[in-house]
């Protein structure tokens, strides 16, 4: 299977590091895999150099979503000219910029540092895994999960 994993970028945080494990892991399953990040940031180059990245712009023309007329394009072209089965999302403003891509693959967005969004839930004073659904819309379904 050909996956594009997306993020905006590969600076050194938790993220970023899970993302290239599960790109790592994907490869030693056999499966052909590229990573594509917003901006050239990259802290991992080292640990996993054996991994396929593509970057979108330079850190210095970089201007937060204000980029995205820029970006969309070399996105499309990115993901036309890989052609993936399947596209794992890593971060929100990348799932953003992917939206006005219109292109059409299966996406899986995982979502990553949203621990504020239900910090005072009572579901994490509870001991145990809980998932939240936190919308549906299309026939995609929307939700933030813990393990407390």
């Amino acid at each position: 299977m050909k996956i594009v994993l997306l993020s905006h970028s590969l600076r050194k945080g938790g993220a970023e590091r899970i993302l290239l494990e599960i790109a790592n892991g994907l490869i030693n399953l056999g499966h052909i895999v590229n990573v594509i990040t917003w901006i050239d940031e990259d802290a991992f180059i080292s640990e996993y150099n054996s991994i396929n990245r593509v970057s979108l712009l330079k850190k210095n023309h970089y201007s937060g979503l204000k980029s995205i007329p820029k970006s969309i394009f070399p996105l499309r072209r990115a993901l036309k000219s890989f052609n993936p089965d399947i596209i794992h999302i890593h971060s929100p403003n990348i799932a953003t910029l992917f939206s006005f891509t219109f292109i059409n693959t299966p996406v899986i967005h995982v979502i990553h540092g949203y621990g504020k969004i239900a910090q005072d839930n009572n579901l994490l004073k509870k001991k145990e895994f809980s998932s939240v659904l936190l919308g549906e819309k299309d026939g995609s379904y929307f939700f933030i999960s813990f393990w407390q």
